[in-house]
């Protein structure tokens, strides 16, 4: 009998430590990411993915993230291929919808922007500022020099 319940206090002390254990890295999680200096390190890990990808300047001043509610960016640019301002965003807020980790694609819900600024230009040489844009939805053409 005696064996029976210290075998019962272990299985509860064994699943205490298990939920103490995620409760735990749950809290760190929540730190780390509502620490500025790691928002401020993915913002920049983020520009610089963004700009390569698109071949334009693309800042983000900061990112601020309230859990299970809402993602803010802060002083939002994205340039043209000329270095001319495409657009400009104050603070954009928006929520994750669908989450897809097969092809790491993700929706937006609840999409906000504050203070937008937005450039449309036809250059000289009869190419728009938006090309940048339609050349990456156009994978098979290349984006201007």
């Amino acid at each position: 009998m005696n064996v029976l319940i210290s075998l019962k206090k272990a299985i509860k002390s064994f699943f205490a430590g298990i939920v103490l254990l995620a409760a735990t890295l749950l809290l760190l999680l929540y730190l780390v990411f509502n620490n500025n200096a790691f928002q401020n390190w993915l913002g920049s890990k983020a520009t610089a993915y963004l700009s390569e990808q698109f071949k334009a300047p693309i800042r983000i001043g900061k990112i601020s993230y309230k859990p299970f509610t809402r993602f803010t960016l802060e002083e939002v640019y994205f340039g043209d291929h000329r270095n001319d301002t495409l657009f400009y965003i104050d603070e954009l807020s928006f929520r994750l919808g669908k989450l897809n980790p097969d092809s790491m694609l993700f929706g937006l819900k609840n999409v906000v922007m504050e203070g937008t600024y937005c450039k449309l230009t036809t250059y000289e040489d009869s190419t728009f500022s938006l090309d940048i844009l339609f050349n990456i939805l156009a994978p098979n053409d290349t984006i201007p020099d």
